[in-house]
């Protein structure tokens, strides 16, 4: 019995330092650092070249594409409409994996309207 509650107490220890590591890592709130450490396993995200979090961290609301570029890079996928842009920089390894969202959209004048920073579960 002791041996038993020994293993789950390291369990639970081991649970608590990945979730800890994952939101520092990733700059996730408490939730998304908790559904990326319990998907870990499951997880399938392909990242743009230059990206960082540190770079995406500092993108904030009316930037413009080139102020985003200077910071992250080249984003993976571009998509355009009438209505403005969206980049993201980074994409599912596979159509059904879970990933890190790093996605920003900028509006018909070319300036930062969302960001997404979020773990997707598909």
């Amino acid at each position: 019995m002791k041996r038993s509650f020994q293993v789950i107490l390291s369990l639970i220890a081991f649970f608590g330092i990945m979730l800890i590591m994952n939101k520092v890592r990733y700059r996730y709130d408490w939730e998304n650092a908790f559904w990326r450490t319990i998907m870990t396993p499951m997880t399938g995200t392909i990242w743009a070249k230059d990206f960082s979090e540190a770079g995406f961290a500092k993108i904030t609301y009316g930037m413009s594409s080139a102020e985003v570029r200077s910071l992250v890079g080249e984003p993976l996928n571009r998509e355009c409409d009438k209505d403005g842009c969206g980049w993201s920089y980074s994409d599912q390894d596979s159509d059904t994996a879970d990933s890190d969202r790093r996605w920003v959209r900028f509006d018909a004048k070319d300036r930062v309207d969302y960001i997404w920073h979020e773990f997707h579960i598909d």
